[in-house]
């Protein structure tokens, strides 16, 4: 996951918080059911680490776009 990379720490800790709660919720789910959830927890960590994804390169590129006084080399 190298666009984890691009995220602040106040985001990779929420990040990293949200896999962890994914986590939790399939481990008790599969407690209470007493199944296994391999394909629900690999559902719930994909969408996860999409969403994330989404984030981390959408701040990245507002924090590197050159601001309104950039210039520009012809």
């Amino acid at each position: 996951m190298p666009w984890a990379l691009l995220m602040d720490n106040d985001d990779l800790i929420s990040f990293l918080n949200d896999l962890a709660g994914v986590m939790q919720d399939a481990e008790r789910f599969a407690t209470l059911s007493g199944r296994g959830q391999a394909r629900r927890i690999l559902d719930a960590l994909e969408k996860t680490c999409g969403t994330w994804r989404v984030i981390a390169e959408a701040q990245h590129a507002h924090d590197t776009a050159p601001g309104p006084d950039a210039e520009t080399t012809a």
